[in-house]
């Protein structure tokens, strides 16, 4: 095959017309020995299923039930795990099962209510392989309307909803990962297997494996904003866009600098972030516009299209840092509950002190980077921070990285016996 088999089921997906809607498009294809004995894709509502379809052509085309049991299908998406009213198909999950396939790859999860993750918990129940990831982008691209629509829809208290606590050693990836999940703050960092970021604060490096970095940029399209600060901003430069190759979000992130006092402004700052303005806002929080040079900064940064919010002096800490429970009630004030926060070890520390962070998410790559910049000694929960109330929900790989997914609670800073002083980050990085 020239082509990697999700490359072909995508494919397939894309062959759908209009009238699969309002249902997703889906690719399937069945693998033996690295040929395809088998391939289908979903036409609409009331045809079979891509699974189905790829399992009837592998029967049609001569493969035996023992062929199948050392098959592997690849899904553009989750299966589908349950029967309810006014569904027209057995569920696909059952007929992977009865097949006995040896191993499932699916590319994203459904975003679905009623699957959610579920049709990977059947799979496995059933002693079935499955892998998650490859071709997560451009399948997350097949069915923008199709994940808009679900996104808005919630079955609470229904018996198909997935369960909502997996606990500690759960191996299933949340789909809030892969498409918006509940309000709240997310604090993403990345790091070697040792904790470190690089040989310093203001060098940095790509850690993680690129199929990591790819599903990072997807899964910054997921949230309504993305925080970061100006140590992020000068050292590494970023655009901060949410996609990947084939894949273009529903909408892009409003883009947050924490910025006390303008010196994003200051002379010889070449951003990347200019030339994507037109893809997208960036708001910088500043401190109050006390100075002329302030005014003036805040003239310059506005005449080169960056938006600028300044803050009372009430929320500036005596060394510079900003309140970062404050820009988020600004936020929340512009109907933004969704954050996500991307920066640097210091400024992050400030967020989970605070105890505004609901989730962490922790890319570690198994690599060691010996000297340089240990992120663990910022962030609380971490060895060298404070010691804050932090539970493990999901582990899993995506290429060569581990994503760990913690939950927290989130409260008021007293909550963890730590001041409101100590809540404000003295350098914003």
């Amino acid at each position: 095959m020239t082509n990697s088999p999700m490359d072909r089921a995508i494919e397939l997906a894309r062959t759908a017309g209009p009238e699969v809607h309002p249902n997703p498009r889906v690719g399937a294809v069945l693998v033996l020995d690295s040929q395809i004995i088998g391939q289908g894709y979903h036409p609409g509502p009331g045809q079979p299923h891509a699974e189905e379809a790829a399992i009837q052509s592998a029967l049609e085309g001569g493969a035996s039930l023992q062929d199948l049991s050392r098959a592997e299908l690849y899904c553009t998406l989750e299966p589908c795990c349950s029967t309810y009213p006014g569904k027209h198909r057995p569920a696909c999950t059952d007929l992977i099962i009865r097949h006995r396939i040896a191993r499932v790859i699916i590319a994203t999860l459904d975003p679905n209510p009623r699957v959610r993750g579920r049709g990977i918990s059947a799979l496995r129940r059933a002693g079935i392989d499955v892998d998650i990831g490859p071709g997560a982008a451009q399948a997350l691209s097949l069915n923008p309307d199709y994940l808009a629509m679900m996104l808005t829809r919630e079955l609470p208290g229904d018996s198909q909803s997935p369960p909502q606590d997996q606990g500690e050693d759960s191996q299933e990836v949340p789909s809030s990962l892969l498409i918006p999940g509940d309000a709240g703050v997310t604090l993403k960092i990345a790091t070697s297997w040792e904790g470190q970021i690089g040989p310093s604060l203001e060098q940095t490096m790509d850690i993680t494996s690129p199929a990591a970095r790819d599903w990072a940029r997807v899964l910054r399209g997921n949230f309504q904003a993305v925080i970061f600060g100006l140590g992020t901003l000068l050292t590494d430069n970023p655009r901060y866009l949410a996609g990947a190759p084939g894949y273009t979000p529903v909408r892009q992130p409003l883009r947050v600098i924490m910025d006390t006092r303008l010196n994003a402004a200051r002379p010889g700052a070449d951003l990347a972030l200019v030339d994507t303005l037109d893809a997208g806002p960036v708001l910088i929080f500043c401190g109050p516009l006390d100075s002329p040079a302030m005014v003036q900064r805040s003239q310059d940064l506005q005449a080169r299209g960056f938006q600028i919010q300044a803050l009372q002096p009430r929320d500036v800490h005596p060394l510079g840092g900003l309140n970062p429970g404050r820009v988020l009630e600004h936020l929340r004030d512009r109907g933004i509950t969704r954050t996500l926060v991307e920066t640097g070890p210091r400024l992050s520390a400030s967020f989970l002190r605070a105890g505004l962070v609901n989730r962490l998410l922790w890319f570690r790559e198994p690599v060691l980077l010996g000297r340089g910049i240990n992120a663990m000694e910022y962030l609380p929960g971490f060895p060298g921070g404070p010691n804050l109330p932090m539970k493990r929900r999901y582990s899993w790989q995506i290429g060569s990285t581990e994503v760990n997914l913690f939950d927290l609670p989130a409260d008021n800073p007293n909550a963890h016996g730590i001041s409101q002083e100590a809540a404000y980050v003295h350098r914003t990085h």
